[in-house]
């Protein structure tokens, strides 16, 4: 089984999934920027080939280094980067060598977090209320639907950045100020 890990350098704290990979016979292939000899020595150990990118943001770039790999190890049977940062990157990757896993279209339901509010309860599991805004009129509405205190958050975001804690009119005003009406 090829196994192809995308930044396996970072989050340093899933390194150990590589390692444990390679432990179990797996050959283990990264892509990454940092320099080969930045990688921790036990991940450096586990990957049987790592290849250096200059931008993992460049597509074509990380295209190329796939293509390399697929062509020098056979087909990747899987590809994951432990990091909601390159959900995209990884499905995208998936979809051009065919590996299995999610694809680009797969992604909305994972991305956002109404869509999966949707699933949850299509299947039955309680979810917290909620409401999608748009506007300084759909927050006041969802103040006096739902009530407070109460949680703004991006619904498609990477962990806590742009999250406002809402106990009282203060902080409900202060986020309408801090708030860029698009996310």
């Amino acid at each position: 089984m090829n196994y192809l890990v995308i930044s396996p350098y970072y989050p340093q704290n899933f390194q150990q999934f590589t390692i444990e990979l390679a432990n179990k016979g797996i050959t283990v292939l990264g892509i990454g920027q940092e320099p080969y000899e930045q990688l921790d020595e036990p991940l450096r150990n586990s990957l049987t080939e790592y290849f250096r990118v200059d931008n993992l943001e460049n597509i074509d770039e990380v295209k190329r280094a796939v293509a390399f790999l697929f062509y020098k190890h056979g087909p990747i049977d899987r590809i994951e980067s432990h990091n909601e940062y390159w959900l995209e990157l990884d499905a995208i990757l998936r979809e051009q060598f065919n590996v299995f896993g999610a694809k680009p279209e797969d992604l909305k339901k994972t991305k956002f977090k109404s869509e999966m509010k949707k699933l949850f309860k299509k299947a039955d599991v309680p979810v917290v209320p909620g409401a999608v805004i748009q506007t300084e009129a759909d927050v006041d509405k969802a103040v006096k639907e739902i009530g407070l205190p109460m949680i703004a958050k991006p619904d498609n975001g990477v962990g806590a950045a742009a999250t406002f804690k809402l106990e009282t009119e203060e902080d409900v005003n202060h986020f309408k100020a801090e708030w860029d009406h698009s996310t």
